[in-house]
């Protein structure tokens, strides 16, 4: 355990996240935000980036910890910020898809692979199904996700749609997304894509 983490256990930290703590909170932003912010800066992030992953990666731990039965068996530390981590990874590849969708009238399939072509079709499926599950969100769901989709920054899209601050903004695109993704994975095709890929 790190000189960091002695204050806290990593069980106090995720009961803290789970009961919206501020000391922990706190504790958590002093602790690693500059350790996430660094890690988003040298792989193409800014200092706004940083600090979405940075509450992109609590919302997820607050629905993880909210959950009796889940436990990590790392630090917390090094739970967080691999989930950082993979919440950035994940940014970086939907950016490129966005590119590729844009593009994709000079697209052939015949330049790639069946490994290629089988991530292509996923792609594609997945982005059909988000289509058509985004238009059945309420339109301030929409809004902030077709903005954060856009690049805007959430201190913007606080100002914007007149949210009070930008954890609200947080925590309301975190709510909407929960609720799009629950539509998406009991879609029968998003069950076939992903029964297809079983071994």
């Amino acid at each position: 355990m790190s000189e960091k983490e002695k204050k806290y256990s990593s069980l106090d930290i995720l009961n803290g996240v789970a009961n919206h703590d501020r000391e922990v909170l706190e504790f958590i932003y002093k602790s690693y935000f500059d350790v996430v912010k660094k890690f988003v800066l040298i792989n193409s992030g800014d200092e706004q980036d940083a600090w979405d992953v940075f509450q992109d990666a609590i919302g997820v731990i607050y629905d993880k910890a909210s959950d009796p039965g889940f436990m990590i068996t790392s630090t917390f530390q090094t739970f967080f910020i691999t989930v950082c981590k993979f919440i950035w990874y994940k940014k970086l590849r939907r950016k490129k898809f966005e590119k590729t969708v844009i593009y994709s009238e000079n697209f052939s399939f015949n330049t790639l692979n069946q490994e290629e072509v089988n991530d292509k079709y996923r792609e594609n499926t997945m982005f059909r199904l988000y289509r058509k599950y985004f238009s059945k969100l309420k339109s301030d769901c929409q809004k902030i996700l077709l903005m954060t989709s856009e690049g805007e920054k959430t201190n913007h899209i606080a100002a914007q749609i007149q949210f009070h601050s930008t954890q609200a903004v947080y925590n309301k695109r975190r709510r909407c997304l929960k609720k799009l993704m629950s539509w998406i994975e009991s879609d029968p095709e998003y069950e076939n894509l992903n029964e297809n890929e079983k071994p």
